[in-house]
């Protein structure tokens, strides 16, 4: 029998804490210019800060498994709201579809995972001229993720979302630079994001196997993506000759 255990009271409160905090900048930043845009397209290329193996036991052998993270891809929007020429502030939504893969040492049975994730990221911006440094938190919702077996257990039959088995609420930190043309307002960025929370649910091991160590299974990625920016920046400065 499996016993849920009810989720730790401080991720209720930080949620509290960061819709409060998100809320008081808003407010703060209303009366400022602001600019909206899109995320064109962010790849993303990550792994697993400690990618300790799992270990799954049946009745015939146990297996080794290790965690390859493939790559992913998102897009999304994003409000720029200035205050004066070098500051502003940058909240986003954007949804991110990601492939995770759970492979045996000898390549004979494995697990994939395509997850739909929705990510808020709330980032401060300091500007000059084209270029902007960005650092913020950033918060993610999982609402589905479609799990097919490889290998050994390619016949095994899943149901069509399997959440349970990942951290449906996780937390990150962002750093990050970019650079945007005043016109037509195309950019690139690169960021580095820190996972805060495991990837997997503690309570529903994906294996139904040995101990893991959770707390140490965070995810890191690295970001490169394309933005658009719609309208004029009427705050850029212009240079002087």
């Amino acid at each position: 029998m499996k016993i849920r255990i009810v989720p730790h009271t401080w991720r209720r409160k930080i949620v509290k804490l960061s819709a409060g905090l998100s809320i008081v900048l808003i407010s703060h930043y209303a009366h400022a210019q602001t600019n909206f845009g899109i995320n064109i397209i962010r790849y993303n290329s990550g792994n697993m800060s400690k990618n300790i193996p799992f270990i799954a036991r049946n009745s015939n052998r146990d297996y080794d498994f290790k965690v390859d993270q493939s790559s992913g891809v998102e897009m999304g929007f994003f409000a720029e709201i200035k205050k004066g020429k070098r500051f502003a502030l940058q909240p986003e939504l954007a949804v991110a579809v990601q492939t995770i893969i759970l492979n045996s040492n000898d390549d004979m049975a494995g697990l994939e995972w395509t997850n739909i994730s929705v990510a808020v990221p709330l980032l401060f911006k300091y500007r000059y001229v084209g270029l902007g440094v960005l650092v913020g938190p950033e918060i993610a919702f999982l609402p589905l993720s479609d799990k097919k077996g490889t290998g050994a257990f390619q016949d095994l039959v899943f149901p069509k979302n399997n959440t349970e088995d990942f951290q449906t609420l996780s937390f990150a930190g962002i750093i990050g630079a970019e650079y945007t043309l005043g016109r037509p307002g195309i950019g690139l960025h690169i960021r580095y994001k820190m996972g805060f929370t495991s990837v997997w649910n503690e309570n529903e091991h994906p294996l139904g196997a040995a101990p893991y160590d959770y707390d140490k299974s965070k995810q890191n990625s690295l970001q490169i993506g394309l933005h658009w920016r719609f309208g004029r920046d009427k705050t850029r400065i212009k240079r002087t000759v």
